[in-house]
C-alpha cells in the first residue's frame, strides 16, 4: 500500500515543476519585454573575433578584429564593439582604422559606420611617417579604400598638424581632400 501512495507523488512533482516553470517562464518574458522596448535582437554574435574579407583573387583584402560582433537582421547589418580594421596595402605595414563601436551593412554597396573617436592611422611610403587621423564618425568604403567624415578632423603626421571641418580620403590613390575651414602647423 505505501508503494501505491508514493507513486503518485513522485509523478506529480517533476510535472508540477514544469507547470511552473511554463507559467513563470523569465526567458520568455524578457523576449517579450525586448520586443515592448525596441530593443533588437541578435541572430547571432561573434565575440573576441578575428574576421577577414578576401577580393576576388583570393587575396587578403581587410583584416577586422572586435571584442563583439552581432548580427541583427532588423537593422540588416552587424554592430562592432571595440573594432580595429587592418587595411592592406603595398606597405609592409597595413593602414589601421580603431573605433569603440562600428555598423557593418549587410549590403556591401553601403559604407561602414565607425563611431567616435576614430583613430586611423595611414602609412606614407614618400614620408617614411604616417599619417595619424582622429575624427568622430566616418563612414569607410573597404572595396575603394575610401573615407569620408563630416565630422572635425585632426591630421598629424610627426610635427605636423591639419585640423578641418571634414575629409574625403582615397587611401588607394594617396590622396586627401580637407573640407570645410582648414587650419594647418607646418614645422620644416
Amino acid at each position: 500500500m505505501n508503494r501505491v501512495i508514493r507513486r503518485p507523488w513522485g509523478f506529480l512533482l517533476p510535472l508540477g515543476a514544469l507547470a511552473a516553470f511554463l507559467v513563470f517562464n523569465p526567458l520568455r518574458e524578457d523576449r517579450d519585454t525586448d520586443a515592448e522596448n525596441g530593443n533588437q535582437q541578435a541572430d547571432y554574435e561573434l565575440h573576441g573575433s578575428r574576421i577577414d574579407r578576401l577580393d576576388d583573387a583570393g587575396q587578403l583584402s581587410l583584416r577586422l578584429f572586435t571584442k563583439m560582433a552581432s548580427h541583427l537582421p532588423s537593422l540588416a547589418g552587424t554592430t562592432l564593439t571595440e573594432v580595429t580594421l587592418l587595411q592592406p596595402n603595398e606597405q609592409a605595414v597595413p593602414n589601421r582604422l580603431q573605433a569603440p563601436s562600428g555598423f557593418i551593412p549587410d549590403d556591401q554597396s553601403l559604407p561602414m559606420r565607425l563611431a567616435a573617436p576614430v583613430r586611423i592611422e595611414i602609412q606614407d611610403h614618400h614620408a617614411g611617417l604616417p599619417w595619424r587621423l582622429e575624427t568622430g564618425e566616418l563612414e569607410y568604403r573597404s572595396q575603394t579604400q575610401q573615407l569620408h567624415s563630416s565630422a572635425p578632423v585632426t591630421l598629424t603626421q610627426g610635427d605636423n598638424r591639419l585640423a578641418a571641418q571634414g575629409i574625403d580620403a582615397d587611401l588607394r590613390q594617396g590622396q586627401v581632400i580637407l573640407l570645410g575651414q582648414v587650419r594647418a602647423r607646418y614645422v620644416p
